[in-house]
């Protein structure tokens, strides 16, 4: 597994991680997880891929919903937002969300997310 200076990167999530109540998981699964952040490297490549997996899965529910997606600008709001093409999202099992982990930030480079891994989201830091 991944890892940069001790924070698991991509790690493999407990199925329906993001999609559980808290206080109906599994108690070793809680133990394993809880307040234990971890980095989710994604490409504009794989994003791209999860929305036009999501948009299918949407247009088999309702064909007639019409929805068409701008991949230009969605791509350079992509780019503008991380200029290196690569989002890391820094996400814990810390209670702040009641049925996923919390999402402690974003940025587009590993280093700053490492330091908001080990220091917690900027919102919970003492000025």
């Amino acid at each position: 597994m991944e890892t940069v200076d001790g924070i698991l990167i991509n790690p493999e999530l407990p199925e329906n991680f993001d999609d559980e109540d808290i206080d109906t998981r599994d108690h070793d699964e809680f133990i394993e997880w809880s307040d234990k952040p971890f980095i989710l490297k994604t490409t504009w490549d794989e994003e791209k891929t999860r929305i036009e997996e999501f948009d299918a899965f949407w247009e088999k529910e309702d064909p007639n919903h019409g929805f068409k997606r701008d991949w230009d600008k969605q791509k350079r709001d992509w780019f503008r937002e991380y200029p290196s093409g690569t989002m890391y999202q820094v996400r814990c099992l810390d209670g702040g969300a009641w049925d996923r982990s919390s999402n402690w930030g974003t940025t587009d480079n590993i280093e700053d997310a490492v330091d908001i891994a080990k220091n917690g989201p900027l919102r919970r830091r003492k000025a």
